[in-house]
Formats: structure tokens, sequence, C-alpha cells
């Protein structure tokens, strides 16, 4: 997806809030597991999504999946809907695609067509639709207003069977979102990149300068100083900040720098239990997808510092680490100059340059860096184009500094 496109932005974000569905029930999954002591080939999970546009304007995921164990009588059904309107990102509600009425009039055919009982409907029958080619589809999970012998039921309304209640029905043009080679949900028949690479030339160095530990009280001034004189940085900022902070978070993503996880309150990784670890990294991914709206696949480490299991626990979840391979100390010494100085006698092609946008002297020294080093030739592009034109394999669970993967 391009996320420059407004459309693609929108259609991402639907089909994140579905990925954040699977990963809820996956950990649901997991701990039924643990909690039971069942192990092997025993147990199951499947969860996956479809995406569907209507008429450039609405996009509808629908996730489905099920759970299975030997204790449970039928398995469980994974079932979730979501709708957005990709102009202006708000989430669509099933009455905003019908007619005024319509959702009573669909609820009285859904009733007579299934068979339910009266005394089985609620305010929720429904919840679970989907916007596809062929028509309106609504899904009756299975056990909630059948039978659980009957599974879960899946009725499907063809547009101009409900053209009295529906409300798009001349502007319909339902268009089924294909998947790459890859299995990658994507616009159309062409996966375009994520990275807008246009302006880099890859033929010239480029650096990466990276901060870490914020947002602070700094951060604004530093973004005015690559405002004022070009480039991009990469900030990988702490969770628990970000809610005091969110319009600094959200200018960093407008102004096309990157923002990736540095843990929710900066603990340790390696001495963390998975679920503990999962959590830090997984509350701050989520809490920047809120924010912006753009998800996040890297972190760095707090204090840099990884493990096995780490590695292991990035790889199940996506995500892969950057570190550095030029550490100012900016933490240590919080002098502009000797910031300065380090940076320019060793920066070189391919660099990732730590510093912290916590101290007010490392911004007064990025007033000088960005533009002596644009100056000197260097292009200042993120963690993420710096690794696009790198001749190293990404892959999660994979650790970066300058050109090598641990």
């Amino acid at each position: 997806l391009n996320l420059n496109n407004p459309r693609d932005l929108k259609l991402h974000q639907a089909i994140m809030n579905a990925n954040m569905d699977i990963y809820k029930s996956k950990n649901n999954y997991l701990r039924k597991v643990a909690y039971r002591g069942i192990f092997g080939d025993s147990v199951e999970l499947k969860a996956e999504y479809d995406s569907y546009v209507v008429n450039d304007e609405i996009v509808s995921i629908k996730m489905t999946g099920f759970y299975d164990c030997p204790y449970l009588a039928h398995p469980v059904d994974i079932i979730a809907t979501f709708h957005a309107n990709m102009q202006t990102g708000e989430v669509i509600t099933l009455e905003d695609v019908l007619l005024p009425d319509g959702a009573k009039l669909l609820q009285e055919k859904v009733i007579e067509d299934a068979s339910i009982t009266e005394e089985n409907v609620d305010e929720n029958l429904l919840d679970l639709w989907t916007l596809k080619n062929e028509g309106l589809e609504i899904i009756l999970q299975r056990g909630d207003y059948l039978p659980m012998s009957e599974g879960t039921v899946t009725l499907l309304y063809a547009y101009d069977e409900i053209n009295d209640i529906f409300s798009f029905q001349e502007e319909l043009n339902v268009e089924n979102i294909p998947e790459d080679e890859g299995g990658q949900t994507v616009p159309g028949q062409e996966n375009t990149d994520i990275l807008n690479t246009s302006e880099i030339d890859p033929e010239k160095p480029m650096i990466a300068l990276t901060f870490d530990d914020g947002p602070s009280k700094h951060t604004a001034r530093l973004l005015d100083a690559f405002t004022n004189h070009g480039g991009k940085g990469t900030f990988f900022v702490v969770g628990n900040l970000l809610d005091g902070r969110t319009e600094v978070i959200q200018r960093m993503a407008l102004e096309g720098h990157e923002i990736a996880g540095h843990s929710w309150n900066h603990r340790q990784l390696t001495k963390l239990t998975v679920e503990e670890l999962t959590n830090q990294l997984m509350s701050t991914r989520a809490k920047i997808y809120e924010i912006t709206g753009v998800d996040s696949i890297s972190i760095r480490p707090p204090y840099g510092s990884y493990n096995d299991q780490v590695k292991s626990v990035c790889q199940n979840l996506g995500i892969y680490m950057v570190n550095w391979s030029v550490d100012t100390l900016d933490w240590k010494y919080k002098d502009a100059n000797k910031i300065y100085d380090t940076i320019m006698s060793e920066v070189k092609d391919g660099e990732i340059i730590l510093c912290h946008d916590l101290h007010g002297t490392t911004v007064d020294a990025m007033e000088r860096v960005i533009p002596d080093l644009i100056a000197k030739g260097y292009q200042l592009v993120t963690v993420s184009e710096l690794l696009s034109y790198s001749d190293k394999e990404i892959s999660a669970g994979s650790v970066y500094n300058k050109g090598a993967l641990h």
C-alpha cells in the first residue's frame, strides 16, 4: 500500500483493526491452551481476513477463523467485521448504508429467512455484516441465534433484492481486493512500495538519524530543524509518554518521519516473561496506531538489549529490531558541541546514529548537524528507507545495525 495515498491509508487502517483483532484472538487462544495444559497437534487456531472496496468510499473487512481443542464440543468460531469511510477515516455502521427504517426491515427479513425465534433476537442481530461483490452479507455466528448444531449461518442479499432499504444502490461498484503472491492484501493488481523513496538517490550516501526515549518537550523543536533544512528522522518512542503528546506524534507522521516502538515504559526486554514482553511491544504498537493510523513493525530494544527469547517474540509478532552503529552518548555528556563533533567525525554512508530527543542539548546539536550533513552530501533518511536499499534481507526477529543482521 502507498500510505501517501489517502485511500490506501484508510484501507491500511481498516486492515490494522482486523489484524489487532486477530492478535487478541490468538492471545486468548494461547491462554486457554496454557490453562488447560493442552499442547501438540490436538489444538488448532486459524484466523484470516478478506477485504472489499465499495464505490471508492467504503472498505469492508471480514475476519474469519476458529480455534478448536479436545475439550470443546464444537469449534469456537472467530468472526468480526470492520468498515471504514476511506475519505474521512470514520467507522461505518450498518445504519449508514441503509435507508431510514432499513435496519428494522432487514432484521425482519433475517428473522424470517433464518427461522429465528423471537426470544432469541437481540439488538446485536445485524452486527456482523459485509458489503461484497454479490450483495450484503449477514452472518449469524454459531450458537448465537440458532442451535449450535447448525453452525455459523451466512445470509446473502443481492443488491437488487434490497434496493428498497439500501442507500448506495446507484453508486455501488464493489471491487474485491486481490492478494499478491506473498498473500498480502493490496489494492488493484499492483503492489506499490510503502516507502516514498522517489526523492532518494541510491547512488548517493545516506544515513539514519534516530531518536530514543521521547517524545518530550524538545521534540517539536527537533521537527522544526528537519522542516527548516530537510531530511527525515526515525523516532523510537516510549508508549506511556504518547497520550500527553499526541499532536507532536501526529506531526511526525504527517511530515514523513518514521515512528517505531521503544517499549511501553522502557523496560529491559531480556528480563521479562514472554507475556510481559509481548505486552510491552504490542501496547506501544497499538498506541502508535491509535494516534497516527500507521502500523509500526520495528522496535529499538531499550539499552539495545535482546536475547533469543526477545528475537522469538519479535518474530511471532512480525517485528524486527534496530540498534545503532554510532552512539553519540548524548544522554551522558549533554553537550551540544560534543554531540556535533562525534557525529561529524564518525559519520559514513549507511550509519545508524543513536540520539535522544529527551535532551535539549541534543536538539541544539541537531540544529547544526542536520544542515551540515546535508551540505556534505548525505541524504537523511528513515531507518526503513535505509534498509530498503540494503543488500541484506530484513525479516521479523532480526536485528539491524549498519548493514549487519544478527
